[in-house]
């Protein structure tokens, strides 16, 4: 029979494989600051009389001088704790990638991965003892592991616990994290050890320092968070009742100066420990999205200097000991049996709205000065680019509302947010009336009428300032199309032509808010069939294509008919008279009474009607020609009009300008009424 054969792993595929987020150089040595006080905790079982707990961490470095910057090469950092360690049952625990022996206290051991990660190697040197003598076990290892342990037996002439990690050859693409300043480091490793810091009966001195050119600069983090200029400041405590089933919840609120890229955040804490990733206030309250600050006066001068911070709320609680996942990424919350019996479901969410309702009542002043700066921001974008939604304002600034919009939004934001609130209360409108119309309200039905005819009056403004708004936006292109682009040069004139009505489309498959032929003449927004750039006949293709061709009523013969056609903006040179060449339009139009247009038979008689709009700028050749044909000057040189009885055709000729100026006079009242900037 064959021997069984263990399952191997290849630990330089596990190293480059550990996630990233939340773990960087400071990661190993801050696990085993943490492991060093379980080993503390684990010795003071057995050895009762002992009180100097300690743990300290040195930073050696090798040049003998150093920079403004402390910017000097590390050599290695040392660890030194006086745990119980590496016992024989802690060093087979050691040995296994995924042990189970500390895990009632959430210790799984795997992290210890990490030291690799950022440094080449590793030395170990443990000293503990078993009965009543000491031992000391030894043993290094890197990318292959333990490469060798010495175990020394009775060590008589040593009479101490003493556990010293070395970390040495720190990774290069990661030691600028280290090289910085003792009180930097402190402030760092003081964030991440935060809640064993604040317990001071059970945490052990834990001292920082940076040694180097023989001298040694040193913090004792213990009494670093309580120093009055400390960067970490704890400004509320609060014990409370978590969803009236738990008194055992515990909240603790903390400034963190100079956070660089953090942002103010919710810490769920289990086992003294905080669980990844945590959750941005932000995601409950956008005004959190930016940094505060505290202004404090200088005593060497009389200016007054800003301090950046966020806000770190911690909160600890039973159930979050017992429900998360041994990986400290999640909670597997279970249900919770209150004391009538009754069973509650608990989320991460709830934990985390309980929390936001106790910051709004700790922070009023700054929420209600951000919150009154997002309202002036969102009025000034929606009158300014969105007047259409000013109906929708004051259902906005509620209190349950006024969250939903980031602190400082960009016009998209608030565009969206505001039609989906016009398109809920719109639904909800309509559903409104649907139970009404089938009796499904018996009382108050006439209160229910009223606000109903009111939400619908809202909702109708709305849509008339935005059409009219719309209408604002048209005239800007169209100014801006008739103008010259960036190279000094004007555009053709497909650019007006689209504008007005899309090329080669027809109304059959156009909704009329699609179009804008109202910049002409308002009476042809309704028209009945309209087309652009199609042959009158399937024939004449390439000789009969009017820019656009309308009928008012293509069944009814006697309803007129309209011909317009556009001219690139100061265009001086035409091969033909463009004047001749509305004849050939009409000429078609009026011998063909049996004529189609994709197939629509429409009768044209001589009495129908033709207006023709020839739209271009009136350049000194054509305003001699259009003066040959004794034609009436409407304003001067940008509107001339004139009739032909023979044909029964009404000529207008209008420059760009006049058209312009003419659409802007039209809706310049619907502007003034509705606010709308005409400049």
């Amino acid at each position: 029979m064959s021997e069984i054969q263990k399952m191997t792993v290849d630990l330089e595929r596990v190293i480059k494989t550990l996630p990233h987020k939340g773990v960087n150089i400071l990661t190993p040595i801050i696990e085993w600051i943490v492991n060093g006080i379980d080993s503390i905790s684990e010795r003071k079982k057995v050895d009762l009389n002992f009180k100097k707990w300690e743990i300290h961490v040195k930073i050696n470095k090798i040049d003998n001088l150093l920079d403004d910057k402390e910017n000097s090469k590390i050599d290695n950092i040392e660890i030194i704790d006086n745990g119980i360690w590496f016992i024989d049952e802690n060093f087979l625990s050691f040995n296994e990638l995924h042990s189970s022996k500390k895990i009632e206290i959430w210790g799984k051991w795997f992290w210890r991965i990490t030291y690799l990660k950022y440094f080449k190697s590793v030395k170990i040197d443990s000293i503990y003892k078993v009965w009543d003598t000491f031992r000391n076990r030894e043993f290094e290892f890197a990318s292959k592991w333990i490469s060798s342990v010495n175990d020394n037996e009775y060590l008589l002439w040593k009479s101490k616990y003493n556990t010293k990690i070395t970390l040495q050859y720190p990774n290069d693409n990661f030691i600028n994290t280290l090289n910085t300043k003792t009180l930097t480091l402190a402030r760092k490793i003081s964030e991440h050890l935060l809640w064993f810091l604040i317990e001071d009966d059970n945490c052990p001195i834990i001292k920082i320092s940076i040694i180097w050119n023989w001298k040694e600069d040193s913090i004792i983090l213990n009494e670093y968070i309580k120093w009055t200029d400390t960067k970490i400041e704890k400004i509320w405590y609060e014990k409370t009742t978590l969803i009236c089933i738990d008194n055992n919840f515990e909240v603790y609120v903390f400034k963190f100066y100079y956070p660089e890229n953090q942002k103010s955040s919710i810490n769920l804490i289990a086992h003294n420990r905080v669980v990844w990733p945590t959750t941005s206030l932000e995601t409950y309250i956008p005004e959190f999205k930016e940094e505060f600050y505290d202004e404090f006066e200088k005593k060497s001068s009389d200016w007054i200097k800003k301090e950046n911070f966020v806000i770190k709320i911690y909160v600890k609680w039973k159930y979050l000991d017992e429900s998360v996942n041994t990986e400290r990424t999640w909670f597997n919350f279970f249900p919770i049996i209150n004391q009538d019996k009754s069973i509650i479901s608990i989320w991460k969410e709830d934990v985390e709205k309980e929390i936001i309702e106790l910051v709004k009542k700790y922070f009023p002043e700054k929420l209600k000065e951000r919150k009154f700066k997002k309202i002036e921001s969102v009025e000034y974008i929606v009158n300014n680019n969105f007047p259409w939604h000013k109906t929708l304002l004051s259902e906005w600034i509620k209190e349950e509302n006024i969250d939903k919009l980031p602190y400082k939004p960009s016009d998209e934001d608030v565009d969206i947010y505001f039609e989906k609130l016009r398109f809920t209360k719109e639904w909800k409108a309509r559903s409104v009336v649907r139970k009404i119309l089938n009796w499904e309200y018996w009382e108050d039905i006439d209160q229910k009428v009223i606000d109903i005819e009111k939400e619908l009056l809202d909702l109708n403004k709305s849509e008339l300032v935005h059409y009219i708004s719309l209408r604002k936006v048209i005239l800007d292109l169209y100014q801006r199309f008739i103008s010259f682009n960036s190279e000094n040069k004007y555009l053709k004139e497909e650019k007006i032509h689209n504008l007005i009505f899309p090329m080669w489309k027809k109304n059959t498959n156009l909704d009329y808010d699609n179009h804008n032929l109202w910049l002409i003449d308002e009476n042809l927004v309704f028209s009945d069939y309209i087309t652009s750039d199609k042959a009158i006949i399937a024939e004449d293709w390439k000789k009969t294509e009017p820019d656009i061709l309308i009928f008012r009523d293509w069944k009814d013969k006697y309803s007129p008919i309209y011909i317009v056609e556009f001219k690139r903006p100061w265009r001086k040179n035409y091969s033909d008279d463009p004047l001749k060449q509305i004849l050939w339009y009409v000429k078609r139009l009026r011998e063909n009474n049996d004529i189609t247009v994709d197939g629509r038979p429409i009768n044209v008689v001589k009495e129908t009607p033709i207006y023709w709009y020839f739209i271009w700028d009136i350049t000194q050749k054509v305003r001699e020609s259009i003066e040959l044909l004794d034609a009436i000057k409407l304003e001067e040189n940008e509107s001339y009009y004139w009739y032909h009885k023979n044909l029964n055709v009404y000529y207008s000729v209008l420059s760009f300008d006049f058209v312009y100026k003419n659409s802007e006079q039209r809706n310049k009242v619907f502007f003034d009424k509705l606010w709308i900037n005409i400049n």
